[in-house]
């Protein structure tokens, strides 16, 4: 029987190993990104972000990482696993959980805008003797885009105001937009559906300034 020289068996197992190597970095989801405030364009430091990996497949489980961008609003990360931005926070910014579109097993190098609250809504609520409570849902259109969970609604809730002739809410919004407000006397069903609320009215929050809205009931 002839023997083959050894080079013949060198070559597929140099070629094997070159493809698993391949396979290893295929694998490597990297992050490579920036957070800028979304008017200026500026570099935002110290700015939270949220990474959700899926760690099994039967059932699924996950965890979180967490990292924070430097003063030049940078951040990395890297994962062998599948990987996603779940949430990026900054004091004074709107939160964001939309918008990150990251591909499995590629570089990835992305820019995030943060929307700055940078507009005050002053709501002030006038109890004429009506009624002891008032529910009061404000809804923004662009925290909806920026934070889906949100439903876009910044306020949700309640507020009792029995024996008290008048009560104000002081909210840090987004500004340059219009936000909804809607109020009831009864608590809506469901989350949302507090916009099905016959009392309703629209304000528009100017940037860097206050706008006060009123409702008597």
């Amino acid at each position: 029987m002839t023997r083959l020289p050894g080079r013949f068996f060198l070559l597929p197992l140099s070629i094997l190993l070159f493809e698993f190597a391949s396979c290893l970095k295929d694998n490597t989801t990297i992050v490579n990104g920036t957070i800028v405030d979304k008017h200026t364009g500026e570099p935002i430091d110290s700015a939270k972000v949220e990474f959700l990996i899926q760690k099994g497949e039967s059932p699924p489980t996950y965890e979180y990482a967490t990292h924070y961008s430097d003063e030049n609003g940078k951040f990395n990360f890297q994962s062998d696993l599948p990987v996603r931005i779940s949430l990026v926070s900054k004091n004074g910014y709107l939160l964001k959980d939309n918008g990150f579109g990251l591909e499995q097993g590629k570089v990835n190098t992305t820019t995030i805008e943060m929307m700055p609250k940078d507009g005050i809504l002053k709501l002030l609520l006038n109890n004429t003797g009506q009624s002891d409570t008032i529910y009061v849902g404000i809804y923004s259109q662009l925290q909806e885009s920026e934070l889906g969970i949100s439903y876009g609604f910044i306020v949700n809730h309640p507020f009792f105001v029995h024996g008290m002739s008048e009560s104000m809410i002081t909210l840090n919004l987004a500004s340059e937009e219009t936000i909804d407000i809607y109020w009831a006397f009864s608590k809506w069903p469901t989350y949302s559906s507090i916009k099905l609320a016959s009392n309703h009215d629209s304000v528009f929050v100017t940037r860097s300034d206050t706008t006060t809205y009123s409702i008597s009931f």
